[in-house]
């Protein structure tokens, strides 16, 4: 079997209503951005349209970061794009003071889940981020463990915040290990919006990554996103410069021959 996998920072995909006890007034009809109907069934319509030519036939199964809610997601995969590959939707509600929240799109007939859970991550000084979304099930026989996070942002500078990309990262790789403990067959897979480079402290130390894939053991984790970053190539650009925040990550098990 060979399948597409892939990950999306869908950036800001709200609706335009104004949630009680969420900060996201700029994202209706009268506030900042003037979010209205038309502009959101606009970005919908862009957004099915890129998720379509993922792997030219849209992605088995996609992580999404930068969404409000489930219902927004429902409309995503209710696009005419869209609507033929089935679906289905893992989400959770999560502590953000925003609403954003993480979530995982899969064909159920190929993913055929049987947990998802979301794992908090908490923060010291008492800010609330989004939660690891975890997705567990099988394809084609094989158990696998899919995580989606969205790890803190570099508000008040890289070096400040680092310490709260490190928090995010240990919870992934206590999951991890904590799964791969129990069955060290199993294939795990992170993905997500790291707001850090496949080369700094958060992934090197928080996620342990291998910077080889050469000899992967089981409970080993590696990116390829490694050798993309070393080549220039990024996923976003800040002041000229190119990041490369949107990584995908996989352990060794991945990585035998018959998956070359």
């Amino acid at each position: 079997i060979r399948l597409t996998v892939g990950f999306y920072n869908l950036e800001n995909l709200l609706d335009t209503i104004d949630q009680p006890g969420i900060h996201d007034s700029d994202f209706t009809p009268n506030g900042l951005n003037k979010w209205n109907t038309e502009k959101y069934q606009k970005k919908l319509e862009n957004m099915s349209f890129v998720i379509s030519q993922i792997g030219n036939t849209a992605p088995s199964i996609l992580g999404v970061t930068e969404i409000e809610n489930r219902a927004v997601l429902e409309d995503l995969i209710n696009m005419p794009l869209l609507k033929d590959k089935d679906y289905e939707i893992a989400h959770f509600d999560s502590p953000d003071e925003r609403g954003i929240d993480v979530g995982l799109l899969y064909v159920k007939d190929v993913f055929l889940v049987y947990e998802s859970k979301a794992h908090p991550v908490i923060l010291p000084d008492g800010d609330k981020t989004r939660d690891i979304l975890q997705v567990s099930g099988f394809i084609d026989g094989e158990r696998f463990h899919i995580m989606v996070g969205h790890w803190p942002s570099r508000s008040g500078g890289e070096a400040a915040s680092l310490n709260k990309r490190m928090i995010a990262a240990n919870v992934m790789r206590h999951v991890t290990d904590s799964l791969l403990e129990i069955d060290k067959s199993a294939n795990v897979i992170l993905m997500g919006d790291f707001n850090d480079d496949p080369v700094s402290q958060s992934v090197k130390k928080g996620l342990k990554i291998k910077n080889s894939s050469d000899k992967l053991a089981y409970d080993d984790l590696f990116t390829p996103m490694l050798k993309l970053y070393k080549e220039g190539i990024g996923t976003l650009a800040y002041r000229d410069v190119w990041n490369l925040f949107d990584i995908i990550v996989v352990n060794g098990n991945l990585f035998r021959k018959d998956y070359q």
